[in-house]
């Protein structure tokens, strides 16, 4: 015989779903980050600048995911793949600083105009220009310039992020300081900031409520 009757435990369930949801609309705290979600009203960048590029510059973060997406393949950690495309790797600073197969320094710390990464990556000429196009693999003209400015400031390497000690960062500097209210709003105004975007208005507790729920 079926029982129309609910489970017993269903009905505190749903009561204390019902209580989550009055307590979250009274104590949501202002100003929680989805409430700061940036507008897109991107701010035009001055001429010539290139995005991305006006900040220190790590190799973790900006310049090995370049050469391990474009560049790796042929002359990345597999040293046997490297030894037949060119002779020389672009993961350590020691085999990408020393004089390739063609007697030509892939890297020249300090000189991006002399160092034949730089050459090859930006060449118009097709047939000389890397990485190869039957690899169907190109370079953004911001990569070029992130690559070239890393070069010149000495082609500092680092090691995996997964074996280097975190070291607790310094708060960046941001224009609009009445908006940041603890530490992780700093780091996220200085990213709208570089971005050219501003925060979005404060939702009300209604719309903060409907977003929890």
């Amino acid at each position: 015989m079926r029982s129309d009757r609910q489970p017993r435990w269903v009905w505190p369930v749903i009561g204390c779903a019902a209580l989550a949801g009055v307590l979250s609309f009274v104590l949501w705290p202002r100003g929680v980050a989805d409430a700061k979600s940036p507008a897109v009203h991107p701010v035009a960048q001055k001429p010539g600048e290139v995005a991305g590029v006006d900040r220190p510059i790590s190799f973790n973060r900006d310049i090995r995911p370049i050469l391990s997406d474009k560049c790796f393949a042929c002359h990345g950690p597999d040293a046997a793949i490297a030894k037949h495309a060119g002779g020389f790797r672009l993961d350590r600073f020691d085999t990408a600083t020393v004089p390739a197969a063609s007697g030509e320094k892939p890297i020249v710390p300090g000189d991006a105009a002399k160092s034949t990464l730089i050459q090859r990556i930006s060449t118009d000429n097709a047939k000389l220009r890397m990485p190869p196009a039957q690899t169907k693999v190109s370079l953004s003209d911001a990569e070029v310039a992130l690559l070239t400015r890393w070069i010149d400031e000495g082609a500092k390497y680092e090691g995996h992020w997964a074996y280097t000690t975190p070291v607790k960062p310094a708060l960046p500097q941001v224009a609009n300081e009445a908006w940041v209210r603890n530490e992780i709003d700093a780091f996220i105004a200085a990213e709208l900031e570089r971005a050219g975007l501003s925060p979005s208005p404060e939702a009300d507790r209604a719309t903060l409520n409907r977003r929890l729920s």
